[in-house]
């Protein structure tokens, strides 16, 4: 073999591994969607203490309550059993009705997202990881320490979106050229037209995302 013929015999050889080596990162993000604990949690307090701040909070909620601004939520809290004092929107609710609500609440349940292969489970064992949210700046290489805007924003969307390890969407930053009363609709716009991930959603975004994406 000629010294010319063998460097191009090596890359021969070398292709076949590299798209080798290509299909098996592929492989192994897309195995990060869906994460597992195999340890046991570590257990920060014991069982009597567990129990004691349970007490304490039955205790808040049955005594002193909880002030709720929104009517539509009081509505809800009246009508489920809870004692609501419009004057002072406080509601408070008897320990047996809190405690059968949490023997209702499901142990496990799904985050769903556009694509049923990001469904998040939220379960014992799972893994789920998600961006920060909700800081007022950012910082890049380019632009140094800034306030957030939409475009950062977004740019973090799309970041979110080229990771298979993060699995459900955050806030990111706080897009601070948009006004405050319209920003959730633009968290909740970007995320839906940018990526195809679980989102996070706040009550208001919910009955507005039919006349953003229609």
């Amino acid at each position: 073999m000629s010294e010319r013929e063998t460097p191009a015999g090596r890359r021969g050889r070398r292709r076949p591994a590299a798209a080798a080596d290509a299909h098996a990162v592929f492989d192994r993000t897309r195995f990060y969607r869906k994460l597992r604990n195999p340890f046991t949690p570590l257990k920060v307090f014991s069982e009597d203490q567990v129990a004691t701040m349970h007490e304490a909070a039955l205790g808040m909620l049955e005594n002193q309550g909880m002030k709720v601004l929104s009517a539509n939520a009081r509505a809800l809290y009246r009508k489920a059993g809870a004692e609501v004092d419009e004057s002072t929107l406080f509601v408070r609710m008897e320990r047996a009705l809190v405690t059968d609500c949490l023997a209702k609440a499901p142990r496990d349940i799904t985050l769903y997202s556009l694509d049923p292969e990001r469904h998040v489970p939220l379960a014992d064992g799972h893994v789920a990881f998600a961006p920060t949210s909700g800081p007022p700046n950012v910082m890049d290489s380019a632009g140094g320490r800034r306030s957030g805007t939409l475009e950062d924003f977004r740019n973090l969307i799309k970041l979110c979106q080229t990771f298979e390890v993060i699995h459900v969407l955050g806030g990111a930053t706080e897009p601070q050229d948009v006004p405050v009363q319209l920003r959730h609709l633009q968290f909740m716009r970007s995320q839906l037209e940018l990526s195809d991930a679980a989102t996070v959603r706040s009550p208001t975004c919910s009955s507005c995302c039919a006349s953003l994406i229609g």
